[in-house]
């Protein structure tokens, strides 16, 4: 079992255990845990929350656009199987189902109060575009809205976020990184196996659609080279990314 954060708990005495409980449920809107009233040495219940045995909770994979979010998604649902999964359009944050992984991009503000267990990713923005735009999901002319879009997603979640990997991690230590989400989503299943699956994943999706399982598109895999910008971005669009998002790339090591 393991507790809660403390700042979840509730501060002020209550009147009676039973606004306590209620206080509880408002605040944790009875999903993924079960309350348990645990008594103080004041002789107050406190409350503690401790999740459920065997509960994983709700995992969300709320990475920055082509920025290995796909990828993270995949470790996970390799790592929790049987659990249910799905992209964020598919699964309700109104569900009762206590155990779930939902990856996402977007803020989202329902999910964001459900979940027990954020992971996210981020990467050079230059290029995330040159990614989106071999996808046919941008064009030139949307570089600089497209890009501070991806960042402002990246802004909204990392904050909340258990684990934070850049892309270029994935790429030069997948293995490593593996361990790492596997810790952070308290999994026991082999990193080494789950870091070969997800590199020999087959993507059967048609262009234009995904596949149901893993997610990955039609053409989801391109170069994955780490700077491809260098050579495939003009350099008058890379600067101009760069000056709308300076302050963000500088502080992840872009600049």
């Amino acid at each position: 079992m393991s507790l809660i954060p403390a700042d979840r708990s509730v501060s002020r005495r209550p009147d009676d255990v039973s606004q306590v409980r209620f206080q509880v449920f408002a605040r944790r809107r009875c999903h993924a845990v079960d309350d348990i009233l645990i008594e103080s040495q004041s002789g107050w219940p406190t409350a503690a929350i401790v999740r459920e045995i065997g509960s994983m909770g709700i995992i969300l994979t709320a990475g920055a656009k082509r920025s290995g979010s796909t990828w993270l998604y995949n470790v996970v649902r390799l790592g929790l199987p049987g659990v249910i999964v799905g992209w964020v359009d598919e699964l309700s944050p109104l569900s009762e189902e206590r155990d779930m992984v939902v990856k996402l991009h977007e803020p989202h503000e329902g999910w964001a109060q459900r979940a027990d267990i954020v992971l996210t990713c981020h990467r050079d923005l230059r290029d995330v575009f040159v990614s989106l735009r071999g996808m046919g999901w941008a064009t030139d002319a949307d570089a600089v809205d497209v890009s501070t879009a991806v960042r402002g997603n990246h802004e909204y979640w990392s904050p909340r976020a258990t684990l934070d990997v850049p892309y270029a991690r994935i790429v030069s230590e997948p293995i490593v990184v593996v361990r790492d989400v596997l810790s952070a989503i308290k999994s026991t299943a082999d990193a080494e196996d789950i870091a070969r699956t997800v590199e020999t994943i087959h993507v059967t999706a048609a262009s234009g659609t995904y596949d149901a399982t893993t997610l990955l598109h039609g053409g989801h895999r391109q170069s994955g080279i780490v700077g491809r910008h260098k050579q495939e971005l003009d350099p008058a669009i890379a600067d101009a990314i760069v000056a709308a998002n300076a302050t963000w790339m500088a502080d992840h090591g872009y600049l």
